[in-house]
Parts: structure tokens; C-alpha cells; sequence
């Protein structure tokens, strides 16, 4: 069951929809009208596997409307969860998902936490906003993750998340060796400031097949280091930073064939020659930018 943006729907609509039909595996709803009323989850799910719930931009108690406590409880065989667009209208709101022990895939997107939630080592990618300190840490000291493959972080403090998420997973294991703290990790997303320090710290992802570091200030300084700390690259998007046409050569001439997709969308000092440059030599490239039209109007070119 999907039910897309076309459609907005209450929150009410919703429960009710799931509990008539208890033998749905599939269920989206992507566009969430929130009222003053908070969800009753009153029947369990035991057969949904996947339930996505996206809020719409009419939200009188935000996130926490859903009582996501509640929603757990009654969807014990999750695989696969993704709450998005939702506003933090509670200064405090305590998720724990360990509970989900075979959930696989979580995407907390544009879902504001405090604290952060509990996590289940049963996950394999993780999606999630942070854009809290150090002082909301806790319930990540009991987040085990070693199977991770894919990890995507949007925020202030998405390093020291990650950094934090990689540290329990050495104590846990007694491990010294920075390296075997995500040995499946192939998917990094870091949608946050990085300098080139932050980044020699990530060196347990060396075996990152696929990163994006978007809407950063990193410059081509930073960028020509990327093969060397990232040696499998494939895939690389670096789309609204300051790399240019140097950093695209760099990039390509030391990873050679192996890079096959680059992404420099808005990214305003690079040109068209080098994007063709690289194209030239095997690698597809997603390039496309703004020209100011005046007035406030914007014309988006490129490919």
C-alpha cells in the first residue's frame, strides 16, 4: 500500500487504515496531516515488514503526534522503518529502537532527536539527522551496529555521532584496530563541514565503495586527498562544495578507471571543461547549476 504526496491524509486515517488491514507487509504514507490528536496504535502488525510515514507541512504537535513508543510495540517484525518530515515540537522525545530486532533499515529524515535513540545491531543502513552535542550521546553507548553497509548523517555534529558509533563497536569487540570497526560499511554520506583532519579520523572507512560529502566548504586541497584516504572509491559526490576543476583532474587521474560516477552539482567554481575532461575519460558526471535570471527566478541547467 502506497499512498503518495498527491494525497494528504490524517494521521487518524492512517491508524485506522492499518488496523483494518493487519495483513499489509507494505505500507507508505507519505504525506501526514497532523491535528492536535495523537495516534492510538491499538491493533499489532505482526506481518508489516515495511511502514514509512511522512509528515505533511500542517503539524500541530510534530513527532510527537506519532507516539512512536507505541508504534514499536505494535510492529515488532519491522525491516524496514523511515519516519520523515516531522518537527521536534517537545524539547524531549526518547526512542528506542533496539527493541526492532530485525529491523535493517532505519531513515530518521528531517526528524530532529533529543537524545538520540537507541539503536538494534540487527541494522544494516541508517539515515538520521544530528544536531545535537555530546551531552545527548548516552543512548548510543548502547547502539551496537557491526553490520552496517550504508550510513548517512546530516548535521553539525555528524562526525562526532560516527566517531562515537565507531568507538562502541571497538570496546565492544576489544578492538584497537580502528579498521574493523565497520568492516561491511560501502556507503558513507556526511552531509556536514569537514576539514581534512576530520576526515584522516574516518580511517575505519577505508572500504568505503560509495561517499558524498555534499554542501560542504571542502576545497581542492581536501579533495585531491579523497583517493588516498578512500582508496575503493566508485562513486563520489562532492555536489555544492568549492571543488574545481583541479580537484575533478586530481580525482579521476588517481582513482583511474575505477571511478565510474562523480556528482558536482552547484558546485560554483567549477567549469564545464574539466566535467567534460572527466566524461572524456569514462566517468559519468552530474553536473548542473543555477543562472540567475533576475527578479529572483533561477534557471537550472546541466546534466
Amino acid at each position: 500500500l502506497i499512498i503518495g504526496i498527491e494525497v494528504s491524509v490524517t494521521l487518524d486515517a492512517v491508524t485506522q487504515i492499518l488496523s483494518q488491514n493487519t495483513q499489509l507487509v507494505h505500507a507508505e504514507f507519505r504525506y501526514i496531516y497532523s491535528s492536535g490528536w495523537v495516534a492510538q496504535w491499538l491493533v499489532e502488525q505482526p506481518n508489516l515488514q515495511t511502514l514509512k510515514l511522512g509528515g505533511s507541512d500542517k503539524q500541530v504537535l510534530g513527532s510527537a503526534a506519532l507516539d512512536v513508543p507505541a508504534l514499536i510495540k505494535k510492529t515488532p517484525n519491522l525491516r524496514t522503518l523511515a519516519l520523515c518530515s516531522w518537527k521536534l515540537l517537545n524539547s524531549f522525545l526518547d526512542l528506542d529502537f533496539s527493541v526492532l530486532t530485525k529491523l535493517e533499515h532505519l531513515r530518521l529524515e528531517d526528524f530532529p532527536l533529543n537524545p538520540y535513540p537507541r539503536l538494534p545491531n540487527s541494522l544494516r543502513s541508517l539515515t538520521m539527522d544530528v544536531h545535537r552535542g555530546t551531552s545527548h550521546l548516552a543512548n548510543l553507548t548502547h547502539s551496537y551496529l557491526p553490520l552496517l553497509t550504508e550510513l548517512e548523517l546530516s548535521g553539525c555534529f555528524a562526525l562526532v555521532v560516527v566517531q562515537h558509533l565507531q568507538e562502541v563497536i571497538q570496546q565492544r569487540r576489544g578492538s584497537t584496530v580502528v579498521t574493523d570497526a565497520f568492516p561491511s560499511l560501502r556507503k558513507l554520506s556526511l552531509d556536514a563541514d569537514t576539514s581534512y583532519n576530520q576526515l584522516q579520523d574516518l580511517e575505519w572507512a577505508r572500504n568505503v565503495e560509495e561517499l558524498r560529502l555534499q554542501a560542504t566548504a571542502l576545497t581542492d586541497a581536501v579533495v585531491e586527498q579523497l583517493p588516498m584516504l578512500f582508496p575503493r572509491l566508485t562513486r563520489l559526490d562532492l555536489s555544492r562544495t568549492r571543488v574545481t576543476g583541479v580537484g575533478v583532474k586530481a580525482i579521476v587521474q588517481q582513482l583511474g578507471g575505477q571511478l565510474a560516477w562523480l556528482g558536482v552539482n552547484f558546485c560554483p567554481d567549477l567549469g564545464p571543461d574539466a566535467v567534460e575532461w572527466a566524461r572524456g575519460r569514462g566517468v559519468a558526471v552530474a553536473h548542473q547549476m543555477y543562472v540567475d535570471l533576475g527578479g529572483g527566478r533561477k534557471l537550472r541547467y546541466g546534466v
